[in-house]
């Protein structure tokens, strides 16, 4: 049973670890710009459709290091020109915690942004 639950943690960890996300709008195959290339990692990106051909870009953000996780998002229009700050605008930042969960859905008339930014720890 404890080496079951050793391994399935184990598992979920490997799962958590930190990758480079990077989402891109492509109008020409030969350019390329990227949603967010700041330093630091992006992860766990969440995009939709804006309803009139542009996208809503929602991530992870690692770039202020050990401080805690953060969450950036990007609007492209139909151009693919981004219509919020370079990199990304912020939107919140967990002080000192790492957010493990987060998802963004339009919702009514804007967009529903939730996360879990409990502290994770592990029994045994």
């Amino acid at each position: 049973m404890k080496k079951n639950l050793l391994s399935t943690v184990l598992i979920f960890i490997l799962t958590l670890v930190t990758y480079n996300v990077n989402a891109q709008f492509l109008d020409d195959s030969t350019q390329t710009y990227f949603v967010c290339n700041a330093t630091g990692s992006q992860r766990a990106v969440r995009a939709f459709s804006d309803g009139n051909g542009g996208t809503f870009s929602f991530w992870l953000d690692k770039r202020d290091g050990l401080v805690g996780s953060s969450i950036y998002g990007q609007h492209l229009d139909s151009l693919g020109n981004p219509q919020w700050a370079s990199n990304g605008k912020f939107f919140t930042q967990a002080a000192g915690k790492e957010i493990w969960l987060m998802d963004a859905i339009q919702w009514q008339s804007g967009i529903l942004i939730g996360m879990d930014s409990r502290r994770f720890w592990c029994w045994w």
